[in-house]
């Protein structure tokens, strides 16, 4: 027994709290790992990507968080989108809209973004890999310009993120009048507006100009899953 007690303490003691030390080291370790991970998606989460761009570029981002996948949904309900349609689409941000576009699309068809934000580009780029060279850094007063590049004559449809009413009255003119000479005459577009711009002066004006550059514009429901509740014009 004297013999027994004796290697306990001087072989087996030691070893065990070697193994716990261990242990707990790499119990540690792998907590400590799960909470980077956590972390990093934390800060690369669209909402923290929407967030951080607003804090650095306000003015060309708008808005403070990405739209919803109901919004998304209702943008492209009326849209026709198919595998064959050229789509474009303006201030796609972090590609909530995209998606649901590719969606429609099955891998096929043609796609265009123009994003501005260079923060963004990166985060759609390696998001929608397979359309990384679809995805420009190019101003929305560029459509028929890269139309023309890339050999086509008109989109099917046009899709619109962008903070409309924080542009200039002649900002909007000049891009509404981009989306028009680029659709194809049973062409489409679709852009939202937040519940505010019903009543507010700039959403009002803009309403106004979308009725004097199309011949008929239609107003969705309120989607109130999303921050803010928005409306869809198509």
């Amino acid at each position: 027994h004297v013999l027994k007690i004796y290697l306990l303490y001087t072989v087996e003691k030691p070893h065990m709290e070697r193994i716990y030390k261990n242990n707990r080291r790499q119990s540690s370790s792998a907590i400590t790992h799960k909470m980077k991970i956590k972390a990093k998606e934390a800060r690369s989460s669209d909402t923290a990507v929407f967030l951080a761009n607003w804090v650095k570029h306000p003015i060309e981002t708008g808005a403070l968080a990405p739209s919803s996948k109901q919004l998304a949904i209702e943008m492209c309900n009326t849209m026709n989108i198919g595998p064959d349609s050229v789509v474009v689409e303006l201030g796609p941000g972090t590609g909530p809209f995209t998606e649901v576009i590719f969606e429609l699309m099955q891998g096929k068809g043609t796609y265009i973004g123009f994003e501005l934000s260079e923060e963004f580009i990166e985060k759609l780029r390696n998001r929608f890999p397979e359309h990384k060279d679809d995805f420009l850094c190019r101003s929305a007063e560029d459509i028929t310009k890269v139309l023309k590049e890339r050999g086509i004559k008109h989109c099917d449809c046009v899709l619109s993120g962008l903070p409309w009413a924080i542009f200039s009255k002649e900002l909007q003119q000049s891009i509404l009048t981009q989306v028009t000479k680029s659709l194809k005459r049973e062409g489409r577009f679709a852009t939202f507006a937040y519940l505010q711009g019903l009543v507010l002066p700039a959403g009002q004006t803009f309403r106004a100009l979308l009725s004097r550059n199309f011949v008929k514009v239609e107003r969705s429901k309120i989607v109130w899953k999303n921050l803010p509740p928005a409306f869809v014009y198509r």
